[in-house]
């Protein structure tokens, strides 16, 4: 099981929510969206509230606002049927690299989404799968059609900061 738990800057663009984790590369600032970076949050409070001031001079972002991410990510067989019982999960597809796409349930009509099956957690509003047959599937479903690696993970965000508006 592959345990992810640190901090991240959610931020308000338009009508998704972008989630910005530690910038694994080499170049650009202290920021970088966690499809981008393998999902790496900052592990310490500081290191996120430095990276505050690069994401709000960006200027495209309505709000920003700092949460705890906590994630175990199935990587074996039994992991994946030991969620059986978890009700905040989502369905991961890996991309080239460090790229992934994370996405839970459809929660709007009115939007085409990235993904076949369900919609992707930043065009959803950050909502996970209560439902494991349905994470099963969707993640499934997406995985074969990216002809890539899927995975299946517990998904938490809890707010530390309340969110502010530029």
């Amino acid at each position: 099981m592959r345990h992810i738990s640190g901090y991240v800057w959610v931020a308000g663009c338009e009508e998704r929510q972008l989630l910005f984790g530690e910038n694994t590369e080499q170049a650009g600032g202290p920021a970088q969206n966690i499809v981008a970076n393998n999902i790496t949050p900052y592990k310490k409070k500081d290191s996120a509230q430095k990276a505050k001031k690069e994401l709000a001079q960006r200027g495209f972002f309505s709000s920003l606002g700092l949460v705890k991410l906590e994630m175990r990510i199935a990587e074996t067989r039994e992991e994946f049927f030991g969620m059986e019982n978890e009700k905040s999960l989502v369905g991961i597809v890996y991309c080239d690299g460090s790229q992934v796409i994370i996405f839970g349930p459809r929660t709007r009509e009115d939007v085409v989404s990235g993904v076949p099956v369900g919609m992707t957690i930043q065009e959803n509003g950050l909502t996970a799968f209560d439902n494991y047959d349905d994470a099963v599937y969707a993640m499934s479903e997406n995985a074969r059609k990216a002809t890539a690696a899927g995975a299946l993970a517990y998904f938490l965000l809890t707010f530390v900061d309340k969110k502010h508006t530029r």
